[in-house]
Parts: structure tokens; C-alpha cells; sequence
């Protein structure tokens, strides 16, 4: 069963192997991109801020994808961006991006945001 956690920092090396390896598939993987992000490797510190969270997929330990929330600019905190949501190439197609998207939002309106940009 996908289970949906808040990401730790023992996350930090998968999500950033999930990440690149989805950039790379798609050839994406250029500058501008995520994929050379300075937080791409330290995604733990960066969602654990006020106004940002980051959730984490995973199955009897394997983490399977995530997905983040965080305020879409410092100066309009009603709202948000729905940010870095990827996952593993063998778990696409089995609901887990939903499951990623349904617990984002839900906490994007805990916090406060009236909006999400996607």
C-alpha cells in the first residue's frame, strides 16, 4: 500500500535520483530545470520552512515520488505552486500522483492559500 509521508532527510538522495533520472528520460535535463536546482540534493531543508511542505510516496520503504507546495512569489501568500512533483518510472500509471496532488492541496489550504498554480 503507497503510503504518503512528509519528506525526511533520509529522502533527499531518492527524490533526487527520481528527479534527474525523469529529467534525463524525457531530455529535459538542461539548465533552467530543476535538474540543476543547488536544493535539488537537500530537498528536506528546503520544504521545511514556513509556507512550504514536501510529500513523499512510498511503498515498505521505497520511495516512489513526491511532490511540494510553497508559495508561488513572497509577495501574494494566497498563492501557491504545486512544485517538483515526479515519479519513479515504475510507478507511473498507478495513482500516485493523485494520491501526491489530493495530499498537496489539502495542506495548501491548511495553510492558508486560495489558489494553486500548477
Amino acid at each position: 500500500m503507497t503510503e504518503i509521508t512528509l519528506i525526511k532527510p533520509e529522502h533527499n538522495m531518492a527524490m533526487a535520483d527520481i528527479i534527474r533520472r525523469s529529467l534525463e528520460e524525457f531530455d529535459i535535463d538542461l539548465q533552467g530545470t530543476v535538474y540543476v536546482d543547488p536544493y535539488l540534493d537537500d530537498m528536506y531543508s528546503h520544504f521545511t520552512v514556513p509556507h512550504k511542505v514536501y510529500f513523499i510516496a512510498s511503498e515498505y520503504g521505497r520511495v516512489l515520488g513526491g511532490s511540494g507546495i510553497a508559495p508561488l512569489d513572497d509577495i501574494n501568500m494566497e498563492i501557491c505552486e504545486l512544485q517538483r512533483m515526479f515519479v519513479h518510472k515504475e510507478a507511473r500509471g498507478k495513482g500516485i500522483g493523485q494520491l501526491l496532488m489530493d495530499q498537496c492541496l489539502l495542506a495548501a489550504k491548511e495553510m492558508g492559500f486560495r489558489q494553486c498554480y500548477l
